[in-house]
């Protein structure tokens, strides 16, 4: 659990997905119940553009030539 401290006091999007879309949550095993309920509880408090990122995604609002290409980058890691 020192680990996800350390990189959540670091400023770590643990919202950012892989290639397959998936957030590190999902790839937790069952069976590491506890790092799954502190991660979640981690997650909890979220900024919001990391937010109003997933909304777009999960939208599927078209943006890519709405936005410079660092903002587009941030869009596409959520």
């Amino acid at each position: 659990m020192m680990i996800i401290n350390i990189l959540c006091n670091s400023g770590a999007h643990f919202d950012h997905v892989n290639n397959q879309g998936q957030i590190p949550l999902e790839l937790i095993q069952v069976s590491q119940y506890e790092i799954m309920r502190y991660l979640k509880e981690k997650m909890g408090v979220r900024r919001l553009k990391c937010i109003c990122a997933r909304l777009i995604q999960n939208e599927c609002l078209r943006y890519e030539n709405c936005f410079s290409t660092s903002l587009t980058d941030f869009i596409q890691k959520h």
